[in-house]
C-alpha cells in the first residue's frame, strides 16, 4: 500500500472512530410537537429597598472563589400561603437581595406582596443567606405556615397566628408570622430540605441536607476567625465525605394561637458517615416498597449519591428485625439500610445507583416508563465541550424492594438515561417530571447554568471561560483540592470581566416525548423560554394554580428575577386528568366525608385540614390503566412543587371513571386505607382523610 493510500485509509478510520465516539444529538422536535405546549409568562419582581446584587460577601480567605460560594440560594416553591386551598401564591428566595418574598401568582390584587422578616438571633444577619422555602402547615394548626432554610444558620418556622375564625380570610402580611428557630444555635449550609412522615406516626419530620461543614464562617467578611474548623473545601472531586452533617428532626408538638409553636427534635446519628457528610445538594423523599414509610435519596456533590431504605419499622415493613436487614441503628426511632444499585458487562460503574462519582444537584421521583412503579431522575454536569458526565433516569427494573432485596443491599434500578434521550442537559440542578399536556406522559425539566461571568460593553456581553482553569483543577490531587489556595481565581479582571462557567444559558431544557419513546429538548423553539433574561436558573417549582387541569412552573433564577409560566395550551385542556388535594382533617371527631369533592364544595368546608404530606394514591381507570402518585413535600434543590397530585390522561372514553386508593399513616402509626370508586375525570377533586 502506498503512503498516500494508507493516509486514505487512516483519514477514514479517524473519522469513523470520531463517529462513533460522537455523543448523539437528541432528534428534532416536530411542528406537532410543540403546539401542545402554550405558556404566558410574567416576571415575578417585587418592591425592595435594598440594592440588588449580583454576589454575596464571603470569608476573606474565599474571596478569590467568591462567584463558586455565591452560586446557590435562588428558590421558588408553589402553594397555598393565603388560605384558599389553590396553589396559587409564590414564596420566592431573591439572591440579588437575600430576601423572601411571598406573592400571588394570580389575580395578584388578593393580597399585596411582602418580604419575610429577616430572622433574628445566632447572628447579625450579614452572615446567613436564605436558600429555600417550604409552604406547609408545621404546627398543624390548619393554618399555611413557611419554613426558610439557611446558609449560617438552622431552618426558621414562620407560624401564621391565629387571631379566630377572620384569620382564614385576611390576607397574609409580614406581621402575620411568629418566628421559630429549628434545629438549635449552630451554623448550618442547608441547601435542600423537605417534610416528610419519617417515622409513620402521622406528623411530617423535616429532612436536612447541609454542604459545608458545620459551624463554618462562610459568609463572615468580617471575621477574624478561621473560616471552618478543617479545610472547607471538599476533599475529593468524586469521593468527598467531609461536608455539613445531614440530619433529621422529628416532629415532637405544635401549637397554634396567638403564639404559635412547633417543636422538632434532633435524633442524633442515624446516618453513617458517607451518609452524613456527603456535600448534599438534592434530597427525594418517596415510599418505594409500599409500607407508608418514606424511602430517602440524597444527590451529593462530589461524590456518591444515597438511596436509604427506611426500615425503622422493619418487622412490620419486612418481616424481619432491623439486624437480620443490616439496617442502621439497631436501636431509636429510626433506620435505614443504605441501596445500590447492580453492575453488569455494559455498565460502567459511574451509572450505577449509589456508586456513581458525578456532581448530584438534584433529584426526582415519578413513573417515567408508565408502569406504575417510581423512578428516579437525577441532575449532574454534562455540557457540552467541556464535562460530560451524565444525567441519571434510574429506572425501576420491575422488582419488588422486598426483604430479600434490603437484605442484600440491592437497588432495583437501572439507568436508561441514554436510551432516553435524558443523557445529556448542561450544567444542571433542579430536575422534575411533570405532565404539562396531559397526554398521559410526563415532560421533563432541568434548570441549568453555573457562575455568569459578563460585563455589558458597547451593547454586548463579555465574558471568559474559566473551563480550562475548572478541568486542570479537577485532574489536581486531592490533597491540593481541599485548599483554596489551590483553586484558580474566580475574580473579575482589570476590565471588570469576571470567570464563566456554563453561565448563559437562554433556556431550560424542556423535554418531551416523542412517538418513539425517546425524549428531546423542545426548549430552543418554545417561546415561553426565551422570555427572560440569560442567567443560570436553580429551582423549578410546579403546581396547577388556577386549579384549571393545567400545571404551571415556576423558575428560580440566580442572581435574575424568577419567572412564572402559566399553562394556556387548548391541547392540555383537550386531553382527560385527574387532580387531587388530599388533606388531613384537623380536630374533627369522626370519619372523613365519604367521597371526594369538587372546588367549589371544598372552599365551603368550615373544618380546617392539612396537606396530607406523604400519602399514595394508587388510581385505576375503568379502561384498564393504572397510576400510583404520592403527595410531594419539597422534593429536589431549591423548586418546592405544590402537595397536591396531578395525572394527565389524555384522550378518554366518554363515561370513563377512576378508581382510587389512599394510604397513610395515621397518629397512631397503623396504615390507613380509603377506597373511593367510580370517581369522575377532568376535574380537581379534594379529598378529607383522617389522620
Amino acid at each position: 500500500m502506498s503512503v498516500r493510500k494508507a493516509r486514505v485509509v487512516g483519514l477514514l478510520l479517524l473519522v469513523a472512530l470520531g463517529a462513533a465516539a460522537r455523543l448523539p444529538d437528541n432528534m428534532l422536535v416536530r411542528a406537532d410537537v410543540l403546539a401542545r405546549f402554550q405558556f404566558d409568562s410574567t416576571t415575578m419582581e417585587y418592591q425592595s429597598t435594598l440594592p440588588r446584587r449580583q454576589t454575596r460577601d464571603v470569608h476573606r480567605s474565599l474571596r478569590t472563589i467568591q462567584p463558586w460560594i455565591a452560586s446557590v440560594g435562588g428558590a421558588a416553591a408553589v402553594g397555598d400561603v393565603d388560605g384558599n386551598l389553590k396553589p396559587d401564591d409564590l414564596c420566592l428566595v431573591d439572591t440579588r437581595t437575600n430576601q423572601v418574598s411571598v406573592s400571588p401568582l394570580l389575580d395578584r390584587q388578593r393580597y399585596q406582596p411582602f418580604v419575610l422578616e429577616p430572622p433574628t438571633g445566632v447572628e447579625a444577619s450579614r452572615t446567613i443567606a436564605p436558600m429555600g422555602c417550604l409552604i406547609a402547615d408545621l404546627n398543624e394548626d390548619g393554618l399555611p405556615d413557611l419554613l426558610v432554610y439557611y446558609w449560617g444558620r438552622p431552618p426558621v418556622g414562620f407560624l401564621r397566628i391565629d387571631h379566630g375564625p377572620s384569620t382564614r380570610t385576611e390576607p397574609p402580611r409580614s406581621d402575620s408570622y411568629r418566628q421559630v428557630s429549628i434545629g438549635g444555635e449552630q451554623r448550618w449550609f442547608t441547601n435542600a430540605a423537605l417534610l416528610a412522615d419519617i417515622d409513620g406516626d402521622g406528623h411530617a419530620d423535616l429532612v436536612i441536607g447541609n454542604y459545608f461543614c458545620d459551624d463554618a464562617r462562610i459568609l463572615d467578611a468580617q471575621t477574624e476567625e478561621a473560616v471552618c474548623p478543617h479545610p472547607v473545601m471538599q476533599d475529593s472531586m468524586s469521593r468527598a465525605f467531609n461536608g455539613g452533617t445531614n440530619r433529621i428532626l422529628r416532629w415532637s408538638s405544635g401549637t397554634g394561637g396567638a403564639a404559635p409553636d412547633v417543636v422538632y427534635q434532633d435524633v442524633g446519628a442515624v446516618f453513617n458517615e458517607e451518609v452524613a457528610h456527603g456535600w448534599t445538594l438534592a434530597i427525594g423523599a418517596q415510599d418505594l416498597n409500599g409500607d407508608s414509610l418514606p424511602d430517602l435519596y440524597f444527590a451529593n456533590d462530589f461524590g456518591s449519591d444515597r438511596l436509604l431504605v427506611n426500615c425503622s419499622r422493619a418487622d412490620e415493613s419486612f418481616g424481619k428485625s432491623r439486624k437480620e436487614l443490616g439496617c442502621f441503628p439497631l436501636d431509636g426511632p429510626l433506620a435505614f439500610r443504605l441501596l445500590e444499585g447492580q453492575r453488569s458487562l455494559t455498565k460502567p460503574r459511574s451509572k450505577v445507583v449509589g456508586q456513581d462519582s458525578f456532581k448530584g444537584m438534584g433529584v426526582e421521583f415519578g413513573d417515567i416508563n408508565g408502569d406504575g412503579l417510581p423512578d428516579i431522575f437525577v441532575s449532574n454536569i454534562t455540557e457540552k465541550w467541556a464535562l460530560q458526565e451524565s444525567q441519571f433516569v434510574f429506572v425501576n427494573d420491575g422488582r419488588r424492594l422486598d426483604a430479600a432485596l434490603v437484605g442484600q443491599g440491592v437497588a432495583p434500578f437501572v439507568d436508561r438515561s441514554e436510551a432516553l434521550g435524558l443523557s445529556r442537559s448542561g450544567w444542571a440542578w433542579d430536575a422534575k417530571l411533570a405532565d404539562f399536556d396531559n397526554d398521559g406522559y410526563p415532560e421533563a425539566l432541568q434548570a441549568v447554568g453555573f457562575v455568569r461571568g459578563h460585563a455589558a460593553d458597547a451593547g454586548l456581553v463579555l465574558h471568559k471561560s474559566c473551563w480550562a482553569n475548572l478541568q486542570e483543577l479537577a485532574t489536581a490531587n486531592d490533597g491540593w483540592l481541599k485548599r483554596v489556595g489551590a483553586w484558580f481565581n474566580m475574580d473579575a479582571d482589570a476590565d471588570g470581566i469576571g470567570c464563566d462557567l456554563s453561565g448563559n444559558a437562554r433556556s431550560n431544557p424542556f423535554f418531551v416525548r416523542e412517538p418513539s419513546g425517546r425524549y428531546a429538548d423542545a426548549s430552543p423553539w418554545l417561546g415561553h423560554l426565551r422570555h427572560g433574561v440569560a442567567a443560570p436558573t436553580r429551582g423549578l417549582a410546579i403546581g396547577d394554580a388556577d386549579l384549571d387541569g393545567r400545571l404551571d412552573y415556576v423558575e428560580a433564577r440566580q442572581f435574575a428575577a424568577a419567572e412564572f409560566h402559566h399553562n394556556v395550551s387548548a391541547v392540555a385542556s383537550g386531553n382527560s386528568f385527574i387532580g387531587l388535594s388530599p388533606r388531613f382533617l384537623i380536630n374533627v371527631v369522626g370519619n372523613a366525608p365519604a367521597a371526594p369533592m369538587a372546588l367549589d364544595l371544598a372552599q365551603k368546608m368550615t373544618a380546617r385540614s392539612r396537606p396530607a404530606l406523604g400519602t399514595t394514591v394508587d388510581i385505576t381507570l375503568s379502561d384498564g390503566r393504572h397510576f400510583r402518585a404520592e403527595v410531594d413535600g419539597g422534593n429536589g434543590h431549591s423548586g418546592k412543587r405544590s402537595p397536591d397530585i396531578h395525572i394527565g390522561l389524555g384522550k378518554v372514553q366518554p363515561g370513563t371513571t377512576a378508581d382510587l386508593v389512599f394510604h397513610w399513616r395515621s397518629y397512631d402509626a397503623k396504615t390507613e386505607t380509603a377506597r373511593y370508586a367510580r370517581v369522575p375525570l377532568g376535574q380537581h377533586l379534594f379529598v378529607f382523610l383522617q389522620p
